[in-house]
């Protein structure tokens, strides 16, 4: 079993690799105590990127996942994410999606993507991940 640890740092470099293909010049900040992974620079473009590799499927539903920004220190549970974008490397092999989502972060609690219908085919105020394959500009 892989530790969280170990989980963060294999989907940052999963993210470096594909803002690599695209073009962008990647930068690891030395200490990560702004809650930012990355940093992304591309025609005088910078984005400041959170990774999440480690999501769970939301409750009630496997055709979304959910990301949880909170993080836990001490007894409080906080938000500590100050990037301007949120990036997930989605692997979901038996629906043939390897890819890596960019979504713009605006303060939220939780995020969520889908990646197939709904059970009860709700289609309104969905974010589906096909929307969010490039870095915001």
């Amino acid at each position: 079993m892989i530790d969280t640890t170990t989980k963060g740092g294999i989907g940052e470099l999963v993210v470096a690799i594909d803002l690599l293909k695209k073009g962008w010049t990647v930068f690891f900040p030395i200490v990560d105590n702004t809650g930012c992974d990355l940093i992304a620079m591309k025609d005088n473009v910078i984005k400041t990127i959170q990774v999440k590799f480690h999501t769970k499927p939301s409750s009630g539903s496997s055709g979304s996942i959910s990301i949880d920004m909170r993080k836990r220190t001490g007894r409080k549970n906080i938000i500590s994410c100050k990037c301007n974008v949120v990036a997930v490397p989605l692997q979901k092999k038996e629906l043939g999606i390897d890819t890596v989502v960019y979504i713009p972060y605006n303060g939220e609690i939780t995020l969520s993507i889908a990646f197939k219908d709904a059970k009860n085919n709700q289609t309104s105020k969905r974010r589906w991940y096909k929307d969010f394959l490039d870095v915001p500009i």
